[in-house]
């Protein structure tokens, strides 16, 4: 080969050398070009998840802050019950020892109380009946002496205050622990069969010191103490008498009751020993084959 066919041939391999070189630096720079788009997506993925990585740590932190403050609400919650039942357990306690001492005081004395203050409405009543020409005076009953609004009067049962079919002409009501007595006329009494009701009206100067009585607003439960204050035939001819026991049960408008009523009870006082209030009129006895069980007539169907 000639010089001049060795430098055509050194260019041709040149030129295809650099031609080389050139498809590969293009593809090289492609490849950069590749390579940063990718880094910068990978940057921007990376910012993203940063981002949402401090979202979670900033919820994490707020959730972990939330569940502190229940725990301390929680915490502070126990405390308070249990400050709460030591504070019951305790006025349990009080409130026992109370009832506790109020049974004591009820059978140590309280039942006199109770007797003591409800004797001086209790009066013993004796009743006059014309028997043709003639006149009698049978022992009545009892009977209930208070205020009802302006009027003083007596309250006893209908079958107090009936013998035979007839009504009296005239009453006597004993005043307690005294040797005085009222009369009060015939004419001014008011008689209601179907309640087993009389009333009476006493003058302003027959009786002295007498107060409205207290009525009891509420109906006994089975197993209240009562106490009925009276002059049964069987007692003392001048002194009360006293029988205490509980409701034992109702019938129909009665109260029952276990306390003894005899004959000279009706017509007087029915208490209701721890509301201290007349239940009502110890009325009669329905005898069983063993004991026998009384009934009170409430006081609704005189007020």
């Amino acid at each position: 080969m000639s010089g001049r066919g060795n430098i055509t041939f050194i260019v041709i391999v040149v030129l295809a050398a650099t031609a080389t070189l050139v498809v590969a630096g293009s593809k090289i720079s492609a490849s950069f070009a590749e390579l940063s788009e990718t880094v910068v997506t990978l940057a921007s993925r990376v910012g993203i998840l940063e981002e949402r990585l401090s979202t979670v740590f900033a919820d994490a932190e707020a959730l972990r802050a939330t569940l502190s403050e229940e725990q301390q609400t929680r915490l502070a919650q126990e405390e308070a019950r249990q400050a709460a039942e030591k504070e019951i357990a305790a006025r349990l306690e009080v409130l026992s020892t109370d009832v506790s001492d109020q049974s004591s005081i009820l059978k140590a004395g309280d039942l006199a109380a109770v007797i003591a203050r409800w004797r001086p409405y209790v009066y013993k009543l004796a009743c006059t009946f014309r028997q043709g020409a003639a006149t009698e005076e049978t022992s009545g009953g009892s009977a209930i002496v208070e205020t009802n609004g302006n009027v003083t009067r007596f309250v006893t049962n209908e079958h107090v205050l009936e013998d035979g079919g007839s009504y009296p002409d005239s009453c006597r009501l004993l005043v307690p622990g005294t040797d005085t007595d009222i009369a009060v006329d015939g004419d001014g009494m008011t008689i209601e069969p179907e309640q087993d009701i009389g009333y009476g009206t006493i003058a302003e100067s027959g009786v002295t010191g007498i107060l409205p009585v207290q009525h009891c607003a509420a109906k006994p439960e089975i197993g209240d103490a009562v106490v009925i204050l009276g002059y049964p035939a069987i007692g003392g001819d001048e002194s009360i008498t006293a029988t205490e026991g509980i409701i034992s049960g109702f019938d129909e408008e009665y109260y029952i009751t276990s306390a003894k009523i005899e004959k000279g009870n009706s017509g007087g006082a029915a208490i209701d020993v721890k509301r201290d209030c007349l239940l009502g009129l110890p009325t009669l006895v329905v005898a069983g084959r063993i004991e026998s069980l009384a009934r009170i007539l409430p006081i609704t169907s005189f007020e």
